[in-house]
């Protein structure tokens, strides 16, 4: 979902006070999708780097562990024992690479 352009406004310039909760609204969305936006383009852009761009997946997840709290050791440990054998090296580094981005 994205704004149209003509309806985006930039916050700095603007008197919250006088906002509107929809447009406040519009704001917050517009915002948290262009960080998703960022995030993912990022997640490729690593996905690539590493030769495999199947494992954007999994460097998003990286990304988002970082965030949540747990063990990175324990997400790695269920990672492994998640993905097919073959793949645990590759999704372990895609993770680790979105973990420490």
């Amino acid at each position: 979902m994205s704004i149209p352009k003509t309806e985006m406004r930039n916050p700095l310039s603007m008197n919250m006070d006088k906002m509107g909760s929809e447009e406040m609204a519009l704001l917050v969305i517009q915002a948290n999708y262009d960080a998703v936006r960022a995030c993912e383009n990022a997640a490729g852009e690593i996905a690539k780097a590493l030769g495999n761009p199947k494992v954007l997946n999994t460097v998003v997840l990286g990304l988002a562990a970082k965030h949540i709290g747990f063990d990175k050791e324990k997400w790695v440990e269920v990672l492994a024992s998640t993905v097919p054998q073959k793949t645990i090296e590759i999704n372990t580094k895609a993770f680790n690479c979105g973990y420490d981005a």
